[in-house]
């Protein structure tokens, strides 16, 4: 059984010598009726380990091996054919999957529009889609729209309008728009010319640290407990967060590419002369560390601690006194540098927000990754769609799109790599800086205390002094 075969090459055949990509389309439809016959034989083979994960999955329990591998290697075969469904999901739609891999070609179809449209759902998940209420339209509405559109056809004007006012309203970049319209298989002819680039910047409120209440006092000779009343207050400035993006202007073109796998644009090449083609070197895009001139400073200070720290057992009186004056100014230093870390920090962590906003990642109400499985799935999804694609052109078709499939790959890792770096800010980094910052308060309290208690003492000596 094929799905699409016979009307795409019957339109191939008809349109071959007027357009250069049909025999690109006819390979691709190929390569989507090969997994698609693929799949079949597996469900065959693997229908009842797939019934015993979804009864797994439904009942909350581990799946077999067995259960589990055969679920795995129909999901693969079925992303392949550009539906990217979680294990959740598999499970759900075991009837729709029945109907796609055995029943006629028609119920096939069917079948498998409502597994795209489930797909889409999915993808569109984490974007700003108020657009769609605006225009009395639901995600759903649109994911159905675009799993009944026949390829090649422009999305009409209400689903264009709602699609370029969501993606300027989700703040991405050029980039990432690419890759939402490449998951959601839509073609735009006219993108390179439409798109305009934006700064934002973010003002962000100052932030106060407050230590307030009473610490009890030694009465040095009087032997009587005392309480003094303390308020420290440290005022945190932030700068802004300047955050980049891109906007799709009006005019803009959106057509369905095929019904069985994403489209890329390719990047054209320029001629360079010469014999033979020219080599690219990529720029060095290593980072400074941000952190560095901070962290100088903070050992600066810890390493002047420990010198005055290390002289405190040998002084006495006055001595003692004023190298408890110097640790204080040198804990207040410290606690700006530690602002001025926390202040570097929140603007890294707003940046990673940000840029994992817009690549599907919610967040908790506290600032932490709510749907990290979830959003790692449609990344792997995305760059599998692209392994696939490449996989099934020939050694020429391959080399040409190396590049495409490179920066995929970049871009996965990189995302990772984002993932990764906000949780380690949003758990560790930044509590621990607040802790670092309450550390260095506490101690100045510390010397606060010991100094009044050494006045009293000096105090009360001098006095007795001049009695005798």
């Amino acid at each position: 059984m094929e799905l699409y075969g016979d009307a795409a090459i019957n339109a191939g055949k008809a349109d071959a010598k007027r357009d250069s990509s049909t025999a690109e389309q006819i390979k691709k439809l190929a390569t989507f009726n090969k997994s698609f016959n693929e799949a079949v034989k597996l469900y065959k083979d693997n229908k009842e380990a797939l019934e015993e994960y979804a009864n797994a999955m439904h009942n909350k329990v581990v799946p077999s091996l067995e259960a589990a591998e055969g679920a795995a290697a129909i999901s693969e075969k079925l992303e392949e054919m550009g539906l990217s469904l979680s294990g959740q999901q598999l499970a759900d739609n075991l009837q729709t999957i029945n109907t796609l891999l055995s029943g006629t070609e028609e119920e096939a179809k069917e079948a498998y529009n409502q597994l795209l449209k489930l797909s889409y759902i999915n993808i569109l998940e984490g974007f700003d889609t108020s657009a769609f209420d605006d225009l009395k339209i639901g995600i759903e509405d649109f994911a159905d729209y675009l799993s009944n559109l026949n390829p090649g056809a422009e999305l009409d004007e209400k689903f264009t309008t709602a699609l370029i006012n969501m993606i300027n309203n989700s703040k991405m970049t050029a980039e990432e728009i690419q890759n939402l319209l490449g998951s959601l298989n839509i073609e735009a002819p006219k993108m390179d010319a439409n798109v305009e680039y934006h700064e934002e910047k973010i003002e962000h409120p100052p932030r106060k640290l407050t230590y307030e209440g009473d610490i009890p006092i030694s009465g040095g000779l009087f032997k009587k407990e005392k309480k003094r009343h303390i308020k420290y207050t440290v005022t945190e400035t932030q700068d802004p967060t300047i955050v980049k993006y891109a906007t799709l202007g009006e005019g803009q073109v959106f057509k369905k590419g095929n019904a069985y796998s994403p489209s890329f644009s390719k990047s054209p090449s320029n001629s360079k002369g010469g014999g033979g083609e020219a080599k690219e070197v990529d720029q060095n895009a290593d980072q400074a560390d941000i952190y560095h001139e901070v962290n100088t400073q903070i050992q600066k200070v810890e390493n002047s601690m420990k010198q005055l720290q290390s002289q405190t057992k040998k002084l006495v009186g006055a001595d003692l006194i004023e190298n408890l004056n110097k640790q204080w100014q040198d804990l207040n230093t410290q606690v700006q540098n530690y602002n001025e870390k926390l202040k570097i920090a929140q603007n890294e962590q707003a940046g990673l927000r940000s840029k994992l906003a817009a690549q599907g990642v919610a967040f908790n109400s506290d600032g932490t990754i709510g749907n990290y499985v979830q959003a790692f799935q449609a990344q792997q999804a995305q760059l599998n769609n692209i392994i696939n694609y490449y996989n099934s052109l020939s050694t020429e078709g391959q080399k040409a799109y190396q590049k495409t499939l490179d920066n995929a790959q970049e871009a996965f890792k990189e995302f990772q790599k984002d993932m990764d770096r906000y949780d380690e800010l949003a758990s560790d980094f930044i509590p621990d800086l607040y802790e670092s910052i309450q550390d260095a308060i506490d101690k100045q309290i510390d010397i606060q205390v010991q100094e009044f208690d050494m006045e009293i003492e000096l105090r009360l000596k001098m006095a007795e002094a001049e009695r005798d």
